[in-house]
């Protein structure tokens, strides 16, 4: 169980203030520049948090928030489903849900009382409701290069990156590198 820590602000600047909570110190929207709150049910909360844990559970926080950013915005986007469980869910979009043998087990199996599914919480809360900023300026696509190779050396697929890549980096006018994953992409109201 997680102990309770006073958020404390460490410095006020124009867009936002640096916040010591706990040990960890971030960068938070002001309430001008914040993104929008997405509420969330229970269902779809602890979806999010397992599709994280999934996807970038050994990646840092910002990794974290990078992918939660990304289930956000194309929960804002008209091109796709406007509920978190149909954007996780949306065929081969997450492949920790892949059914193909390419997906994983690490979602289905977070103990909803292990440390990591309460630190995924904590991203998945500060996401959504606004109170994080989104390091990948609006992305609604990412890939792991790691990944793609172990899908061609396991024989699943023959490309190292994803089809959808050459049009969402044009879309965005390039990537972002955030830990293992390359991110690509804008919504359409960010275009």
């Amino acid at each position: 169980m997680g102990q309770w820590c006073r958020s404390e602000l460490i410095d006020r600047a124009p867009g936002g203030e640096l916040v010591q909570d706990g040990n960890r110190v971030e960068w938070r929207p002001s309430a001008a520049n914040a993104p929008n709150s997405i509420s969330l049910d229970a269902g779809d909360r602890d979806l999010v948090i397992r599709t994280i844990a999934a996807e970038a559970g050994s990646e840092t926080r910002q990794g974290q928030v990078a992918v939660a950013s990304v289930i956000r915005n194309r929960v804002n986007d008209d091109r796709h489903p406007n509920d978190a469980s149909a954007v996780v869910f949306a065929p081969n979009q997450f492949s920790a849900w892949n059914t193909d043998g390419t997906g994983n087990n690490i979602g289905r199996d977070l103990r909803t009382d292990s440390e990591l599914y309460r630190q995924i919480g904590d991203v998945v809360d500060d996401v959504f409701s606004g109170n994080a900023i989104d390091p990948t300026g609006g992305a609604t696509h990412y890939y792991s290069p790691a990944g793609m190779q172990d899908y061609v050396n396991n024989g699943h697929q023959s490309n190292l990156e994803p089809t959808w890549q050459k049009a969402t980096e044009a879309e965005s006018g390039g990537t972002v590198d955030i830990g293992n994953h390359v991110f690509s992409g804008r919504t359409v109201d960010e275009r």
